[in-house]
This record gives C-alpha cells, sequence and structure tokens, in this order.
C-alpha cells in the first residue's frame, strides 16, 4: 500500500508541474481560451494535421518506389521482364498498400494485392 501511495504522489506532484508550466506557457503567449473539441480552431488543426500525415505517407511511397527503381536499374533488369522483376514489383506494390493503410486507418473498402500476383510486368 505505500508504494501505491507513493505513485499517487508522485503522478499528482507532476500533474501540478505539468499544470503550473502550462499555465506560464498561456500567460505568455496570451491565450485566453483553451481550444474545445467543437471550437473551430480545433477542427482545423486536425484538418491540417491528417494532411500533413497523408502527404508524408505519399513522400514515404515515393521514397520506396524511386529506391526500388533505382535497385533494379542497379540489377540492369529494370525492362527484362523477368520473374525477379515481376516479384520485386509485387513485393513493391505490396509496400505501397501496406503503406497506404498505416497512414490512413479509414480506408476499409481496399483489397490487398495478391502476393503471388500471375500478372505480367506490363500489365502493372
Amino acid at each position: 500500500m505505500n508504494r501505491a501511495n507513493r505513485n499517487v504522489c508522485t503522478t499528482f506532484s507532476k500533474l501540478q508541474t505539468v499544470e503550473a508550466h502550462i499555465g506560464f506557457l498561456e500567460s505568455s503567449l496570451d491565450i485566453v481560451e483553451r481550444w474545445t473539441l467543437s471550437s473551430d480552431e480545433y477542427k482545423l488543426v486536425k484538418v491540417e494535421a491528417n494532411h500533413r500525415a497523408y502527404r508524408r505517407a505519399l513522400d514515404d511511397l515515393e521514397r520506396l518506389v524511386v529506391q526500388r527503381l533505382l535497385e533494379l536499374t542497379k540489377l540492369n533488369i529494370a525492362g527484362t521482364g523477368t520473374t525477379k522483376y515481376t516479384r520485386g514489383v509485387c513485393t513493391l506494390k505490396n509496400s505501397i498498400f501496406h503503406r497506404l493503410q498505416a497512414s490512413d486507418p479509414h480506408r476499409k473498402g481496399i483489397a490487398a494485392p495478391l502476393r503471388g500476383d500471375s500478372k505480367s510486368s506490363d500489365q502493372i
């Protein structure tokens, strides 16, 4: 019981310190009213944060595509249609799908690409 009391006291002390720091920041930045979930500013910042996360995911995807193309160019098989190339493209397709799923968890209707996709490199 003694340890639990100590944890409660420590946590409460940390909460008081954070609240004091927030009060100092609010007074130094002249913040009169805090945002709520229904405030327009909060909604605008939330939308912008979601757009920023989506743009970062797209930048990450672009990096993956360029990286894969450079690897294929380095292997000198970028346009040959070999099995190794097709597997590389399928791997890239799966990577892109998983990155999109991670960037936007609200996308429920997207079907995952098949791992052993038998499409040729021209169809992909």
